[in-house]
């Protein structure tokens, strides 16, 4: 398998919703998604490329064949967040950091890491350090996350950061407005951006969830 570390203002001006970080990509050139996801997805990984940030994960999967795509899209809609929107986008947006046409890009949360803040240095640790950092205070990436980030609907946030030794929700708006903050947060719902050529992926031909949010034709994206 070949990873690439990318340059921090190279990339990320690209995918992140803040001009400044203090991290590097690591790109995988291949689908790096959890074994629980569905097996029906095993296929694709082959095709697809991992971009992992330390405040979350990008699955990148073009299709360039419709029957392949259709069969597989309902069990991307399987790993979504409940109630998370489906953003309709056109392919080849720089922005996006997307060079194809038609596909599927997935945005989850980076679970299981730990995180410790202190005044002094900020660290970021992969599942199960706690046993070889004795004392640590950890706080935990999600799913699953508290139930205190969740709107009174029940419905979790895009993003949280630390408050003390706990999580809460953060705007996109608010991370660009500080930068320490944007640093800090992290993805708290899987999101998919469904990138639309109007053959291949056809919205026409496939179920889609009832929160809908299309930006094919000019708008700024928000994150």
């Amino acid at each position: 398998m070949r990873r690439t570390l990318v340059p921090t203002l190279t990339l990320m001006a690209a995918v992140l919703p803040i001009s400044i970080c203090s991290a590097l990509w690591r790109v995988s050139n291949t689908g790096d998604w959890p074994k629980s996801w569905p097996a029906q997805l095993e296929p694709l990984r082959s095709q697809s490329r991992t971009l992992h940030h330390t405040s979350y994960t990008m699955y990148h999967v073009p299709f360039t064949d419709r029957a392949q795509f259709e069969a597989a899209w309902p069990h991307f809609l399987s790993v979504a967040t409940e109630d998370a929107p489906l953003t309709l986008s056109r392919g080849h947006d720089r922005s996006r950091a997307v060079d194809f046409d038609a596909g599927v890009v997935i945005f989850t949360p980076n679970t299981g890491q730990l995180m410790v803040f202190g005044d002094k240095k900020d660290a970021v640790y992969p599942p199960g350090a706690e046993s070889s950092i004795p004392g640590g205070e950890f706080l935990r990436v999600g799913p699953p996350w508290p139930d205190e980030i969740r709107d009174k609907s029940g419905r979790l946030p895009e993003y949280v950061v630390p408050d003390g030794q706990k999580w809460r929700p953060i705007t996109v708006q608010e991370m660009r407005d500080d930068l320490l903050s944007a640093i800090r947060s992290q993805r708290a719902r899987t999101e998919i951006r469904l990138i639309v050529d109007g053959k291949i992926v056809d919205l026409n031909r496939i179920q889609l969830p009832a929160n809908v949010v299309d930006k094919r034709f000019g708008e700024r994206p928000d994150r």
